[in-house]
């Protein structure tokens, strides 16, 4: 469900969060919400830190199904 994708994403802002203090979109993005890519089972969150590194963190996604010509995706 897209309620749980965002549960998903949300935990993974926290988790940078929590490690690194202060984090920011990548380059070229102005919000958090955009800094996330699917690649096959995971759900990758990319961030900025203030030392301009740019750091990566990841959760597994186990179901994929297709309705209404939207792609929801569900975590384990």
């Amino acid at each position: 469900m897209w309620s749980k994708m965002q549960e998903i994403k949300e935990s993974l802002i926290k988790r940078a969060k929590n490690t690194h203090k202060t984090i920011y979109p990548c380059k070229g993005k102005t919000e958090l919400e955009e800094c996330f890519t699917i690649e096959g089972r995971k759900i990758i969150f990319w961030f900025n830190t203030e030392d301009r590194n740019t750091h990566t963190i990841s959760a597994p996604i186990t179901r994929y199904f297709k309705l209404n010509d939207a792609i929801r995706i569900e975590q384990q």
